[in-house]
C-alpha cells in the first residue's frame, strides 16, 4: 500500500525512511500554506541569482505572477538585478 509522496506503508518501518517521509510531508504541509510571495522570497535567500522562468518552473507558478511578485520585492529593495544577466538587443 502507498502513501503520502508514494512512500509504501512497508517502508515506514524503518526509522530513517520514517524520519525522512515526516520531514518530507512537513516540508510540504509549510509549503502549501505559504502564498506564492513567501515561496518566491524564500527562494532568494540562497543568494544566488535566479531567472523569472527557473523560479516558475520551481514553484509551479505562472510566470506572470512571478514577474509581478519580483518587480514588487525589487521596489521594495528584497532583491536586486543582476546586470551582469541584462542583455541589451539593439
Amino acid at each position: 500500500m502507498t502513501n503520502y509522496a508514494g512512500f509504501r506503508e512497508d517502508l515506514l518501518k524503518d526509522p530513517d525512511v520514517r524520519k525522512e517521509y515526516d520531514l518530507i510531508k512537513k516540508q510540504e504541509e509549510i509549503r502549501e500554506g505559504m502564498s506564492d510571495r513567501e515561496r518566491i522570497s524564500g527562494l532568494f535567500r540562497g543568494g544566488r541569482t535566479l531567472f523569472y522562468s527557473d523560479i516558475a518552473s520551481a514553484l509551479d507558478i505562472d510566470l506572470e505572477s512571478v514577474v509581478n511578485i519580483c518587480g514588487e520585492l525589487l521596489g521594495e529593495g528584497k532583491i536586486e538585478i543582476d546586470t551582469e544577466y541584462v542583455e541589451v538587443r539593439e
